[in-house]
C-alpha cells in the first residue's frame, strides 16, 4: 500500500528523510518508511499487513445444528442456517461484538431459524426474531442491541391445504399458492381452479402460508376468471374462507379464481 501526501505542506514537523514514521492506531503500530521525489511530494511505504477488519469479507459458515450462537468471528461473514426443522440462534452480546459488527443471515431450508439476542438486548425491538425459508438479511450490532436491513424473502410456492367448509371433496381441483415476507409483511397471491367439483360444498377454506402467525385480521381479495366475479378471503380459525362477495360459494365445476392480499406477521 502506498498513500501519497504533501507532508512537506501539511506536516513539516513529520517529515525527515532519514527518520520513520509510526502510526499508532488501536494497540497495533505500523512502520512506515518515506522517500521523497523530484516534485517535493512525500511517499509512505509500508509492508505491514492491513487489519482483517479493514478488508472486505466473502468467507461464509453453515449452520445445520438445532442451536448455534453468532460470536465475534462471524463479522462480515455469510451465515447460511440449513436445518429442515429448528434453529435456536443465539447472539453474543453486543457489548462484546462492538458497536458497527454485523453478518449477513440466510435461510436455505424449511426449519423455523428463532435470533435469540443476549439477555434483554433486542433485535428491531423486539425479544426475538423468527426467520423462515427464503429469507436474508444484514444483522447490524447497534448500541446496546442489534437491527436489521434488506430483510426480505423471495418469492416462493407453499403446500397449502384446500378443503370445503360443508364436506364432502373435490374430484379435481388444482391450485397455486405463492406467498413472500419482508419483515414483518407477509405476501400472498393463490389462484383456485376447481375443474370437477364433485361433492364439496359450502365455502373454500385455504390455509395460509408457514410464515408466522398473523396479528390482524387478514383480507384477501380477488376475481373469478370466467365469470368476472367479485371475491374475498377473510382469516377465520387461522384459516382463509374464500366466496363471492355476493355471499355465494365457489365450488362450482369450472371455477377459477385469483386472490392477493397482505398481513402483518409478528417480528
Amino acid at each position: 500500500m502506498k498513500l501519497r501526501a504533501k507532508f512537506r505542506t501539511h506536516f513539516p514537523a513529520l517529515v525527515t528523510a532519514s527518520s520513520p514514521l509510526t502510526l499508532v492506531k488501536t494497540g497495533l503500530t505500523y512502520a512506515f518508511g518515506l522517500d521523497i521525489n523530484a516534485l517535493g511530494s512525500y511517499f509512505l511505504s509500508t509492508t505491514s499487513t492491513i487489519p482483517a477488519s479493514l478488508l472486505p469479507k466473502i468467507a461464509s459458515r453453515t449452520i445445520t445444528a438445532s442451536s448455534d450462537t453468532l460470536v465475534a468471528s462471524d463479522y462480515g461473514k455469510t451465515i447460511l442456517l440449513n436445518n429442515a426443522t429448528s434453529i435456536a440462534l443465539a447472539v453474543t452480546a453486543a457489548a462484546t461484538l462492538g458497536d458497527g459488527w454485523y453478518c449477513f443471515i440466510q435461510n436455505v431450508n424449511t426449519g423455523v431459524v428463532t435470533i435469540d439476542p443476549n439477555a434483554s438486548e433486542t433485535i428491531d425491538g423486539a425479544s426475538t426474531a423468527s426467520i423462515y425459508q427464503g429469507e436474508k438479511m444484514r444483522l447490524v450490532c447497534a448500541g446496546g442491541g442489534f437491527v436489521t436491513d434488506s430483510h426480505a424473502g423471495e418469492w416462493a410456492a407453499y403446500t397449502a391445504t384446500v378443503t370445503p367448509s360443508g364436506g364432502g371433496s373435490f374430484t379435481t381441483m388444482s391450485y397455486v399458492a405463492r406467498a413472500k415476507k419482508v419483515r414483518t409483511t407477509v405476501f400472498f397471491h393463490f389462484e383456485l381452479n376447481v375443474t370437477t367439483v364433485g361433492t364439496a360444498t359450502g365455502t373454500t377454506i385455504v390455509s395460509p402460508p408457514p410464515l408466522g402467525t398473523p396479528l390482524r385480521n387478514a383480507f384477501l381479495t380477488g376475481a373469478s376468471l370466467n365469470t368476472g366475479k367479485v371475491a374475498r378471503g377473510l382469516l377465520s380459525g387461522g384459516n382463509f374462507r374464500c366466496d363471492y362477495y355476493d355471499g355465494t360459494g365457489m365450488l362450482v365445476s369450472g371455477a377459477m379464481v385469483n386472490f392477493d392480499g397482505q398481513y402483518e406477521v409478528a417480528p
